[in-house]
């Protein structure tokens, strides 16, 4: 989806969140029921595969559906463990409690199987801001850790299953290990459900004196202090670590392993680096204002060092530096920290570490993968920063003034009418791509007339899928009018040049071809294509 779809989406959204929601119990729960019924959806597919294994796409059997990408899956997974444990220590129903606790478990699974490193880390860090902002710190790791003791056991039965943690697992084998984990599992959530459910009934049973909580802060200090200690004695001294760590990020990823399990220990930055220093050198280049929204895919193709395609820079922070220049980053870092801001305004709020602990999971992640391109995903972690403004808006009891909630309100109608709008034209053209993949020419044609029709003044997409639907039929005439619009549009477009300079002639072919080479120096075909019409780089 284009970023100017996204971000109006993403705006719709937040303004009805705003503008709805006036308690934000009732729209954190609804959250957390969205991650859990995805999460328990994604790790059911794991446990009970139908019809055989299906592999990601890097062949590497990381479970990613139903959200299609595993990074964005464990991170998923990851914002509902946020939520599940701090809901489970933090909210007076016993029901309630018992309903996230037992939610965890699911939830710890799928993080599992997605075998996502960002995602692990993303939540170490949202768990502990959230022990950071919490004023009752104490009590909250104390019961954290009763909860947590149960998804824990949940990763490390799965990780003890070679079936479910191979590369290229044995249908039958993953199927006998799927049921026999299901069945442990159910049994840790009804752990953990009754131990949740139970908390306040043996706190107000066994009240816990002063001098013992005293010595319980002083022992998880000492416990800090003495990982701590441990760690520079056994790795080195902090920037030895760090310069150590920064050698194994930017080193190539090893080769496949069929034991998924050694992935996670495994600190390669999987090519991130390459993708993160295009963005930064684009973005020297054009310090003032970035070189447009939605370019970083025409720069990476152009500059990348190694034949990997990328459509994003894997963080979207240094992507929108590059297309945005400095002023978009400071309205996009503005837009994500107005949320960290009513997050400690409302810290007192049960369940504003939960929120918190969420939302800052997706923030750092968001640092380091392509999470913002799948709405869902995006959706739930600036949904956890909307229901921390609304915590932070003050008690339901004194409603917002009417034009508090006027102005969410007609932000939400512009943006989704937007939204719409852009959706009205975009459907014809993922029609389109349908049919070209299909093979469907004359259907690809019809469909990408009628994008044109719709969008057509504003974008180059259309005309191209229209010159490739025309060059398919061998009417070349029509296929070189319209791929000499998108040229014209988007001149940046090494696929574009390269289909005009598969229909066009003499002179004119050469430059495509040269156009397409320069924009993409490291695809073969391109290459191929300019030495056979004599095309070199201008």
């Amino acid at each position: 989806m284009p970023q100017a779809q996204l971000v109006a989406l993403y705006v719709a959204v937040l303004a009805a969140v705003l503008t709805l929601f006036r308690r934000p119990t009732h729209a954190l729960l609804a959250i957390w029921a969205s991650l859990v019924g995805v999460s328990l959806i994604a790790l059911g597919a794991r446990l009970f595969p139908a019809g055989g294994v299906r592999n990601d796409t890097s062949g590497s059997n990381r479970l990613y559906e139903p959200l299609g990408y595993w990074n964005s899956l464990g991170l998923w997974a990851a914002m509902g463990l946020c939520l599940g444990l701090v809901i489970a220590a933090r909210v007076r129903s016993p029901l309630l409690r018992a309903a996230a606790a037992a939610g965890t478990v699911p939830c710890a699974g799928a993080l599992y199987f997605t075998f996502s490193r960002g995602a692990w880390g993303a939540l170490a860090v949202g768990l502990l801001s959230a022990l950071f902002l919490d004023p009752l710190r104490l009590g909250l790791v104390a019961r954290l850790g009763a909860i947590a003791l149960w998804p824990a056991a949940t990763v490390l039965l799965g990780s003890r299953s070679h079936a479910l943690t191979s590369a290229q697992p044995v249908l039958a084998e993953a199927r006998s290990d799927g049921r026999s984990l299901a069945f442990a599992l159910v049994a840790l959530a009804v752990a953990a459900a009754l131990v949740a459910a139970s908390l306040d009934r043996v706190e107000q049973r066994f009240p816990v004196p002063m001098r013992a909580r005293q010595a319980f802060a002083w022992a998880l200090a000492g416990l800090c202090l003495l990982v701590l200690t441990g760690g520079i004695l056994r790795f080195g001294a902090p920037w030895t670590i760090a310069d150590r760590a920064a050698h194994r990020f930017a080193a190539p990823p090893p080769s496949s392993t069929s034991d998924l399990n050694a992935r996670l220990f495994d600190a390669s930055g999987s090519s991130r680096i390459d993708l993160w220093r295009v963005a930064w050198q684009d973005a020297r280049r054009h310090p003032l204002v970035g070189s447009g929204a939605g370019s970083y895919a025409s720069k990476w193709f152009q500059d990348r060092p190694a034949a990997l395609d990328a459509d994003n820079a894997h963080s979207q922070y240094l992507e929108t530096l590059a297309e945005l220049g400095p002023l978009g980053l400071a309205l996009l870092l503005t837009a994500c920290g107005a949320p960290l801001v009513g997050a400690w305004r409302a810290r007192r709020h049960p369940l504003a570490a939960g929120a918190t602990a969420a939302y800052v999971a997706f923030l750092v992640h968001a640092g380091v993968d392509w999470d913002w391109q799948l709405a869902a995903v995006s959706l739930a972690g600036l949904g956890c920063g909307a229901v921390l403004l609304i915590m932070a808006r003050g008690s339901p009891s004194s409603p917002p003034g009417t034009l508090a909630r006027i102005l969410p309100a007609a932000a939400g109608v512009a943006f989704a009418g937007f939204a719409l709008w852009s959706l009205h034209g975009a459907y014809p053209l993922g029609q389109a791509r349908d049919a070209i993949d299909n093979g469907a020419w004359a259907a690809a044609e019809r469909h990408a007339a009628e994008a044109v029709a719709r969008v057509g003044g504003s974008s180059a997409l259309p005309w191209q899928l229209l010159g490739e639907a025309q060059t398919a039929q061998r009417r070349p005439e029509a296929a070189r009018a319209s791929l000499r619009v998108a040229v014209a549009r988007d001149p940046a477009s090494w696929e574009a040049w390269f289909d005009l300079a598969q229909v066009a002639k003499g002179a004119e072919r050469r430059r495509a071809a040269a156009k397409a080479l320069a924009l993409n120096p490291l695809e073969p075909e391109t290459l191929q294509l300019a030495r056979r019409v004599g095309g070199t780089p201008p």
